[in-house]
């Protein structure tokens, strides 16, 4: 329900930058596109990354719709060519690079602290404190009985985490790891 409500508010505010994509420019229409479009395709992306694959190839659809309008390219231009020339990731790149950012929040301890108690509720830890050698280290995946919790917030995230070479996962400000990233997924 909340991706279909998301999907039909997001077109509806395409189709409001589409009717008037001739009265603007190229860069308008990008700015249009961020500041209108792309905030409710990503308000909560983080917890709802788990999507199927139908839902993902939706919003994925919506991304490609917004990329042809504002570039004016014509609809059979591959998509990886539409968002390269734009400098955009697809949506499921950029809910996986908010993921991180939160995760790397979390420990560093710029989230709520009680998604810190829930993180460590998940690793088994006994102590509430966290330090950078933990960080520094592989983090263990929690036994997943199901598909459902598999892929959410933690286990998705900690996968990813243990993913990154070793000097991403000790920078020490948000800034710097952002910036890896952005250029990790350009």
């Amino acid at each position: 329900n909340h991706i279909e409500y998301i999907y039909r508010k997001a077109s509806r505010s395409i189709g409001h930058i589409s009717r008037s994509k001739h009265s603007f420019n190229r860069s308008t229409l990008i700015k249009l596109y961020v500041t209108l479009v792309r905030p409710i395709i990503e308000y909560g992306s983080v917890l709802y990354d788990n999507l199927s694959i139908k839902d993902n190839n939706r919003l994925e659809l919506l991304n490609r719709r917004s990329a042809i309008i504002c570039s004016g390219a014509i609809s059979r231009t591959e998509t990886r060519s539409l968002l390269g020339d734009l400098g955009w990731n697809t949506l499921k790149q950029h809910r996986l690079i908010s993921k991180l950012l939160m995760f790397y929040k979390i420990f560093s301890k710029q989230a709520p602290g009680y998604l810190l108690d829930d993180f460590i509720t998940t690793q088994h830890v006994e102590t509430r404190k966290v330090t950078r050698s933990v960080l520094n280290a592989q983090i263990y995946i929690p036994f997943c009985r199901t598909n459902k919790f598999k892929y959410s917030f933690f286990p998705s995230s900690i996968v990813a985490w243990n993913g990154l070479p070793l000097e991403a996962r000790i920078m020490d400000s948000l800034a710097k790891f952002k910036k890896y990233l952005n250029s990790k997924f350009n």
